[in-house]
């Protein structure tokens, strides 16, 4: 099961990049040099040979996500916006080369201690229902049951290298203590950039107020 989930995860990851970098406008159009089409021709095939071949026989690979963010996983079809567009290629060319299914469960979430969605992953592993693969959560609220012991170290599940770009190497890094981190992020949320925070200080006028 590790093993399936770090490739799909890394799979998921990967296509996310390569339509990113892949992906056009709607309309116009886009000239590129010789050199460049062989730059990003050699991206994508260094990216392609990162992933061992298997194929799981139609297997499901389970997502449990948000209701307000089913967006970022389930896509029904295309229809000429570029992310929707680029998502739903992603979740066909992964589905294509593993020869898996995804299928999708959305449940309701707040932010907040009283999150429906952490309570209802608590219940499930508790109940030892073995339902989903992967839970997209907010991390904020997932944090505190880690301590618990419901999860599995990252680490400790094969083929994932945080060292590629499209994991985000900060994060993990903040979210590693003792050697074991238990919650990741990177570009396969799209919350991870649509929910980006700044704090701004205004410099003082003149500093010698402050001394």
């Amino acid at each position: 099961m590790k093993r399936i989930l770090s490739l799909l995860l890394t799979a998921l990851m990967l296509m996310s990049a390569l339509a990113a970098c892949g992906g056009g406008g709607t309309s116009g159009e886009v000239t590129t040099s010789a050199g460049e089409d062989t730059a990003e021709t050699a991206a994508e095939t260094d990216i392609l040979d990162y992933l061992p071949d298997a194929d799981y026989k139609g297997r499901e690979f389970r997502i449990l996500q948000r209701d307000a963010y089913a967006e970022e996983f389930h896509v029904e079809e295309e229809n000429g916006e570029i992310l929707n567009d680029s998502l739903y290629r992603r979740n066909q060319t992964v589905s294509e080369m593993f020869n898996i299914v995804f299928t999708y469960t959305e449940k309701p979430s707040t932010w907040g201690g009283g999150d429906p969605f952490n309570k209802f992953i608590i219940e499930t592993i508790l109940a030892g229902d073995d339902a989903y693969d992967l839970a997209a959560c907010y991390a904020a609220m997932i944090l505190g049951s880690i301590y618990k012991g419901y999860y599995i170290d990252w680490y400790d599940v094969p083929v994932v290298d945080f060292s590629r770009p499209w994991w985000s190497e900060q994060i993990a890094e903040s979210l590693t203590v003792g050697g074991k981190m238990f919650a990741v992020t990177g570009d396969l949320c799209l919350t991870l950039w649509e929910a980006l925070n700044c704090i701004y200080f205004r410099a003082p006028l003149k500093t010698s107020n402050f001394l």
